[in-house]
Order: C-alpha cells, then structure tokens, then sequence
C-alpha cells in the first residue's frame, strides 16, 4: 500500500476505533449472559478464593484480573470488555513498534497501529464479544517483537506469561523454538525461561490455599473437550470439517498432526540458513495458521495470533496484503454463521477453509522466494568482496 505520509490518516483511524468500540460497548452476546457474567458475579461473591472451585475453564491469572475489575466498579459489561479495549491498546502499539523495525522513517507504523485497532476481527472480538484472545494475541506481537530485536530470554518470558492466561498461546511455541535452534542458542534457555514465568503467573493462588498439584492438573485438563462435547471443530474453518465427528477415532491423528507440524517447523529452523527478519515474520504467521488448522477441537478465534501477524506482514512484504484480507474474510464469516445458528460442524466451514489452505501455500511460496532473493543477495556480497 501507498500510504500518504500525513499523520492525520491515522487520527482518523482511531477516531473511528473509539467509535466503533462506544457502539458496539453495550452490545450483549450469548457468551457474555451464558458465561462471562455468571464468572463475574461469582468472583464478586467469593472472592478469589472462588478460583479454587474451577467454576471457569480460564486460568487464574485472568480470573484474578476480573476479580481486581470488579473492586473498581459494580458494572460486570465494563470489567469485562474494559479489559478487553486495554489490551487492544496494547496490541496496537506491539503492531506500531513491529513494523517500526522494518519501516523506521515516515508514519507507516502509525497507519498500522491504527488500522489495526479497526480489523473486523479485532473490533469483535474485544468490543462487542468481550472475549480474551486479544490478550495472547497482543503478548505473540510482543514476544515476536523481541524476537526481530534478538532478545529471545525475553521473548520467552512473554510467551510463558501468555500461556498462563491461555492455553492457546502455545501455537507460538513451535516458531520461538525454530528461532532458537536457528540462532543456535537459548533453545535451552529460553523454555526454562517461560516455564519459570508461567508458574511466577500462576503462583498466587497459593496465597489462597491453591495446591501446586491442582494448578498443574488444571492445565492438564484444559485439553478435555469442551463443556464435555466431544467435537473435532467448533465453528472453525479448519482440516476437520471435512471429516464425520467421529471424535475418538480422529482426535488422536489430529494431534499427531500438530505435532508433526510442531517438529517439521524446528527442523527447518535447524537446517536453514539464518533467518532474516522478515523469514522470521513468515515462520510466525505460518505457525500460528497451520496450527489451528490441523489440530482437533479448535474455534475460529484461535486463529487471532495469525490474524494479527498477517497483519503486521502486510506492511513489510510486498504482495502478502490478501493474506490477511482472506483471514479476516474467513474468520469473520466464521462468526456470522455461528451466531445465524448454524451446527459447530457445517458444510460452509469446509468451504471458507479452503481460504485458509490458500493462505498457507502462499506464505510458503512467498518463503522460498524470498530465501532465494537472500541467497542471490549473498552470493553477490561474496563476489564483490572477492573482487
């Protein structure tokens, strides 16, 4: 994209962000009555010692950020999505300081920080559904950010703080490892690191009478099928809406799947020349979509984390925009048939994952001609430096 260099376009662009998030505030969504505010007005009864009794499938570290909301204010919707626009905030500015790194003169990071707070997905997601995903997503951006600025020990850290808000951040582990082993250090290290850091998280409910065996066991059964439905996909544009729900015969090649994936991605990180940053960026989307495609029992937000690195990617290389315009096509015809009442496994996702499979081939392509460009490139340092 031309972006004009006035910085006026981006004022707009988030002038039309509040607005979008002060109409959108009062909107109430199934999720919010059946769940959200059921947790809410139970940490407010409780207390955080409630936390203990698992009335919530989320980790303590965001049910202890409700808890510390609902003292500010007697208002569940504001607690809720009040968190929510914060963490988008901090998501646009892990988006300006990203492309910063590529695009260091001019606004064009202000244009993405903006632009950013106004992608579909991104609005919806925080703004109108009050749900968590911008919170792993903002914590990848940051963990990626570091990555590029070659601090893996901190890129780590941020990892692990993400997963112990959410399970799902564990789709940005495969792609900090490739790094790692690429780099040829803290492959070590940095795991260590982001364990340490997720217990840290997870830690004060002991101040509570929380057990080191419960909070490992919680994680654990984070994997079960969720509120007990044993489904392979729950409205999501991925590889097992083509497949019956037979659940017990297929979940287990589903996760042999990832787990291929997984170790496919590190290889490669061994065996490849040094990333350049903009590989880096590659591998990371890439990671964060094939994931959520092979794995079993996934939702369409858990694509968020890709979403916003597709994003990002669309400011610094050249032809990759429609990545992300596909995704936010995908993702968010994924919630309008949701929410038109349509069953977790229907036809129509099995047709908009063919959007994601188009997305996948062309960020492979778009690696292998840019690995070759960086070979020519060396190639031709050498021979001047030769001659």
């Amino acid at each position: 994209m031309k972006l004009n260099e006035k910085l006026y376009f981006p004022v707009i662009f988030f002038t039309i962000a509040v607005a979008c998030r002060i109409c959108l505030f009062p909107v109430v969504f199934p999720d919010y009555t059946q769940f959200y505010d059921p947790w809410m007005t139970y940490l407010r009864v409780f207390g955080p010692e409630s936390i203990l009794q698992e009335f919530s499938p989320y980790n303590s570290p965001y049910l202890l950020l409700l808890w510390l909301g609902s003292l500010l204010t007697p208002s569940n919707m504001l607690v809720i999505k009040g968190f929510a626009v914060l963490f988008d905030l901090l998501l646009a500015l892990g988006v300006l300081k990203t492309v910063e790194i590529f695009k260091p003169i001019g606004n064009t990071p202000y244009y993405a920080a903006t632009v950013a707070l106004i992608l579909p997905t991104v609005v919806i997601n925080s703004a109108a559904w009050g749900q968590n995903d911008n919170i792993i997503g903002a914590l990848a951006v940051w963990s990626i950010y570091f990555c590029l600025k070659d601090r893996n020990h901190l890129s780590w850290i941020i990892f692990g703080i993400s997963f112990a808000v959410k399970m799902q951040a564990i789709f940005l582990a495969p792609f900090l490892l490739a790094v790692a082993v690429n780099r040829r250090k803290g492959f070590v290290t940095g795991p260590l690191l982001a364990v340490a850091s997720c217990l840290v998280l997870l830690s004060p409910t002991l101040l509570v009478g929380d057990t080191p065996g419960r909070i490992i066991g919680f994680l654990i059964h984070g994997t079960d099928p969720m509120l007990g439905v044993k489904n392979l996909a729950w409205w999501v544009a991925n590889l097992w809406q083509w497949f019956p729900n037979n659940f017990d015969q297929l979940r287990l090649i589903g996760v042999a799947l990832g787990f291929f994936a997984a170790v496919a991605l590190v290889v490669y990180g061994f065996k490849a020349s040094k990333f350049s940053r903009e590989t880096i960026l590659i591998l990371a989307a890439f990671c964060l979509i094939i994931l959520p495609f092979v794995l079993p029992q996934m939702q369409g937000r858990y694509y968020y984390q890709g979403e916003i690195v597709l994003f990002v990617l669309a400011f610094i290389l050249p032809g990759s925009a429609w990545f992300a315009f596909i995704m936010q096509v995908v993702t968010m015809s994924t919630f309008y048939i949701a929410f038109a009442g349509a069953d977790s496994h229907h036809w129509a996702f099995a047709v908009l994952s063919l959007g994601v499979v188009l997305v996948l081939i062309g960020l492979f392509r778009a690696n292998v001609l840019l690995r070759k460009q960086e070979t020519v490139r060396e190639v031709i340092v050498r021979e001047a430096a030769a001659n």
